[in-house]
């Protein structure tokens, strides 16, 4: 199935909210560069504690082009200037939450 077909069935309000939300988990688009596998739908970090984005737009050779505050620029710029990249922390949601205090009893 292509991306465009995931994130089009995932758009049909008639499916589970699980099940919408697992297509757009497969719809997510993917960039490889230098041995890593970065996932765009993440924000990254760079060595100087800055967070990345990915703009939805890609240079003409493909290349995804990346988002800070300070700068947009195509992540092999970024990796080759600040790297190394890591995906940020992600927030704690209520499961996470529930899952600790069961673990703490």
């Amino acid at each position: 199935m292509t991306r465009a077909a995931l994130l089009a069935a995932a758009s049909d309000t008639s499916l589970r909210a699980t099940d919408r939300a697992q297509l757009l988990w497969a719809a997510r688009e993917y960039a490889a560069f230098d041995g890593t596998e970065y996932d765009l739908s993440l924000t990254w970090i760079d060595v100087r504690g800055c967070p990345w984005q990915w703009t939805g737009r890609r240079t003409a050779d493909d290349m995804p082009i990346m988002r800070s505050p300070l700068a947009m620029m195509p992540l092999d710029e970024v990796y080759a200037t600040w790297a190394p990249l890591v995906p940020a922390p992600r927030r704690p949601v209520a499961a996470d939450v529930r899952a600790a205090l069961r673990g703490a009893a």
